[in-house]
């Protein structure tokens, strides 16, 4: 068995889980599904050769990544390609857009995966996974009480960033 071909997996890591936070905030806030048939996400691509393509990944989402644009003008992401051998584990918050490599083997993909849900998050029929809460939709970091000093340090220098850069934008804009 080949490992270091066999034991792979994609992240489209960085901007990803904040552009879907936002996309999941601006459907909740127009009352529609959150996810796929929501707002800004149709479930099919219509594009696609048979149009009935799976959209899996939004259009809003997807022009948030650097990539590769196709002849029919898409955007495919770059994605960063973690590679893992036996025995190795990878933690990745839950709206981390996420996929499988290529498996360039004759070997199956063997990979489990658990799903880490906080302790804060409401159950149902007494199952973590019987109910998604929404606000761990709409605030990613919002079941991670312990992260909160960092995403709130993140979040500030985020926002000064977006300042500075309308700071200079501004004053040009006003002399056109």
């Amino acid at each position: 068995m080949i490992w270091q071909h066999a034991f792979n997996i994609i992240l489209f890591a960085s901007t990803g889980c904040h552009a879907y936070e936002s996309l999941f905030r601006r459907q909740r806030d127009a009352g529609t599904v959150l996810g796929p048939e929501g707002l800004d996400w149709p479930r099919e691509d219509s594009t696609a050769p048979n149009q009935h393509g799976l959209n899996y990944m939004p259009d809003v989402v997807r022009e948030q990544f650097a990539g590769k644009r196709t002849a029919d003008g898409k955007m495919w992401p770059r994605p960063e390609l973690i590679k893992v051998t036996p025995g190795d584990a990878v933690v990745v918050l839950h709206s981390c857009p996420h996929g499988a490599s290529i498996n360039t083997t004759a070997d199956p993909r063997c990979m489990i995966y658990f799903r880490v849900t906080s302790p804060l998050r409401t159950h149902a029929l007494g199952s973590p996974s019987a109910v998604c809460s929404a606000e761990a939709l709409v605030d990613i970091w919002s079941e991670w009480k312990g992260l909160m000093p960092q995403v709130a340090a993140h979040r500030l220098k985020q926002q000064q960033a977006v300042n500075d850069r309308q700071r200079t934008i501004a004053p040009g804009a006003a002399r056109l």
